[in-house]
C-alpha cells in the first residue's frame, strides 16, 4: 500500500506546482517554472517506477547488484527532483529541498543496510515511510 501511496502522494505533490500547459500547436517557449515542474514530475515518476521494481526485486530476493543499482536510480532521480524549485514560494522550495536532503540521508542510511529477507523488507518499508513524510507535509487529494 505505501508503494500504491508514494506514487498518489508523488503525482498529488507535483500537480500542487504545476502550471497548466500550452497547447501542442503553441510556438512559446515552456516557462521555466514549468519546465522545472515538468521535470520534477518526471523525476519523481522515475523515482516510484524504482521504488515499486525494488520492492519486487526484495520479494523475489534478487542479487545485491541489482538492488543496489534501483537505490543508485532512485537516488539520482531524488537528487534531480530535489534541485528543481519549481514551487511559487520559495519558503516552500526551502521546506521541499529539506525534506529531499531528509530522504537522501535516510537513502543513504539504507543503501548501506542489507536487503535480504526480513532486513529487505524493512527496508523498503523504511525507504516508503521516508516518501511519505514529505507527503504528509505536500500531498493534497
Amino acid at each position: 500500500m505505501s508503494r500504491f501511496l508514494c506514487l498518489l502522494s508523488m503525482v498529488g505533490l507535483a500537480a500542487c506546482g504545476e502550471p497548466s500547459r500550452g497547447s501542442p500547436a503553441s510556438s512559446s517557449p515552456i516557462p521555466a517554472r514549468e519546465a522545472m515542474a515538468q521535470s520534477f514530475i518526471q523525476n519523481m515518476k522515475s523515482l516510484d517506477l524504482q521504488y515499486e521494481n525494488l520492492h519486487g526485486d526484495v520479494e523475489q530476493s534478487a542479487p545485491a547488484p541489482e538492488i543496489r543499482s534501483r537505490l543508485t536510480k532512485i537516488r539520482r532521480a531524488a537528487e534531480g527532483a530535489s534541485v528543481l524549485p519549481y514551487r511559487e514560494s520559495e519558503s516552500e522550495n526551502r521546506d521541499l529541498k529539506r525534506q529531499f536532503d531528509l530522504f537522501l540521508s535516510t537513502l543513504a542510511r539504507l543503501e548501506a543496510g542489507e536487503w535480504k529477507g526480513e532486513e529487505g523488507v524493512h527496508n523498503v518499508r523504511a525507504l516508503g515511510a521516508a516518501c511519505e513524510a514529505c507527503h504528509g507535509l505536500y500531498r493534497t487529494d
